[in-house]
């Protein structure tokens, strides 16, 4: 049998040690099954219907407001304007509700990684029975 080989009792250290030390690139190939779905992004269109005042608009006002969406140096009127505020509030909140989506399935993938190289490194490594008392070795 090899020497120098760390005893079963150090699998948990060599564990969190190889953990510590995983490449920092995370391969391609490497993947983790998304915890949930991704929020979805809400389209301008979508957001002008939700925003309050959509509905009190003329069907003028309401073209002159997606007008506005598409085309910001468009100047409406403040009714207007202030529908297309909250349209463009709605849609950035959407947005980061995504964001914060995005970021933690990154950081759930980046310590998935970790401890997967982790595991394959310990199962590569012939670890020692521990010397039972009484046994000459």
């Amino acid at each position: 049998m090899i020497d120098n080989l760390p005893p079963l009792a150090d699998k948990a250290r060599l564990l969190a040690y190889f953990a510590a030390h995983a490449p920092l690139d995370i391969p391609r190939w490497f993947s983790t099954p998304p915890a949930k779905p991704l929020p979805r992004l809400l389209p301008w269109h979508e957001a002008l219907t939700l925003a309050p005042g959509w509905s009190t608009l003329s069907s003028d006002r309401r073209t002159v407001a997606a007008e506005y969406m598409r085309d910001p140096c468009f100047d409406p009127d403040d009714d207007v304007a202030e529908v297309c505020r909250q349209a463009q509030e709605l849609i950035l909140e959407f947005k980061q509700r995504r964001d914060q989506a995005e970021n933690a399935a990154l950081s759930q993938r980046y310590f998935a990684w970790r401890w997967h190289y982790a595991r394959e490194m310990l199962a590569l490594m012939p670890l020692q029975e521990p010397a039972e008392e009484g046994s000459s070795t």
